[in-house]
């Protein structure tokens, strides 16, 4: 019996810094997490996590591509100044003591994208955070640090592919932000 399963790729919206900003995030997580027991994020899949959509079945990224609205939302910089851990999962974090309500504007237009799509996704309030590690044995303290600015031109739909050592994240959708602030 010849059994037709749907083949499902973990999607989701994201900041996605450009080489610069990831460079620099990439520097403040190596020395953070230094020594640390636990799954370290690549360098490469650094990003800020909007809205994830959970497994999607493959094909229909085209259908949620196109329920995204024309935004008229700014560019804007985040401050990421913070660092932290959520001690219960293990998750080593950098993330902005504040923010511009621009990115809340995003996140809860990308939530209606989620919505009309179909999609399940958590619907807890949002925590804008760059994960630099998983399962840390050993965590770190909520404090300040230097900041760095990250400019945020767009955002992004993307998804996650199996790899030899754990996933990689490919864009699959770049949408701008008007850069007249």
């Amino acid at each position: 019996m010849n059994r037709s399963v749907a083949q499902r790729r973990s999607l989701f919206f994201a900041l996605w810094p450009d080489t610069g900003t990831r460079a620099r995030i990439g520097r403040e997580a190596g020395s953070i997490i230094e020594g640390r027991e636990g799954r370290k994020v690549p360098r490469a899949n650094l990003h800020m996590t909007l809205l994830y959509l959970g497994p999607v079945e493959v094909g229909r990224q085209d259908e949620i591509i196109s329920l995204v609205p024309q935004l008229d939302l700014p560019a804007f910089t985040l401050q990421i100044d913070r660092v932290g851990c959520w001690r219960r999962s293990g998750v080593i974090w950098l993330a902005p003591s504040s923010f511009s309500e621009v990115l809340f504007s995003l996140v809860a237009a990308l939530k209606e994208v989620g919505r009309e799509a179909g999609c399940e996704f958590d619907e807890r309030p949002f925590k804008p955070h760059v994960t630099l590690m998983r399962k840390a044995r050993r965590g770190v303290a909520v404090t300040s640090i230097k900041p760095l600015e990250w400019r945020v031109e767009g955002f992004s739909l993307m998804v996650s592919e199996p790899a030899p050592h754990g996933v990689t994240y490919r864009q699959l959708k770049v949408w701008p932000l008007n850069r007249e602030v």
